[in-house]
Order: structure tokens, then sequence, then C-alpha cells
């Protein structure tokens, strides 16, 4: 549903200019998105995710039990740790400093 601009400024935030988006605040009785059953169910899907990955984990840790992995593997192992958590810090940096600098603010607007 489209707005014209007389209702689109009545919409905005009162507390200064409207943000950097420039998209309206939603009106105060406006219904929750989804409301509570779809938190409920987003819920369980994650939480059964949550125990098929430990599930998983578990069986992987049993199968493997008797194999020994070398200094190298250990060594492997670390490095590919670290540079998956390197990476994936750095990206969700330049997330959070996109954000705020507002480089992704005109993205998407035609």
């Amino acid at each position: 549903m489209l707005m014209n601009d007389a209702k689109l400024q009545a919409h905005r935030t009162d507390d200064g200019p409207p943000g950097r988006s420039g998209r309206p605040a939603p009106p105060d009785d406006a219904p929750a998105a989804g409301g509570r059953a779809a938190t409920i169910g987003v819920v369980a899907v994650l939480l059964a995710l949550l125990a098929a990955a430990a599930a998983v984990g578990w069986w992987a840790w049993a199968e493997l039990a008797d194999i020994e992995m070398s200094m190298h593997g250990y060594v492997a192992l670390a490095i590919g740790v670290v540079a998956t958590l390197g990476l994936g810090m750095g990206l969700m940096w330049l997330v959070y400093f996109s954000h705020r600098r507002g480089f992704d603010d005109e993205a998407g607007h035609d």
C-alpha cells in the first residue's frame, strides 16, 4: 500500500530528521510483523537445526575416535579456524562500518 506525501510526512519520527534511508517510521498502531506464532515457529526451526548439527557432530566424533592426527593436521586445523573466524569477523565489521557511515543507504533505491 503506497502512501501519499502528506501521510508519509505524518509517519516520520518526531525526534529530528528522518533516518538516513528516509523511510517513514511505522505508525504506533501497526501490528507486529508475524506475531507470536511466527516467533515460536522460527525458534522451533532453529532449535531443530541446532539439534541436528549436534547429532551430526556426536556421530562424527564417535566415528573418528580411533583416528590420530599428526602435528601437520593440527597446524592446518588451527590455521583454518583462525582464517574462518578472521574472515567472519572482518565481514561483520564491514557490515557495521558500512551501516554507520551510510555507504549502503542508497542501495536498491531507484
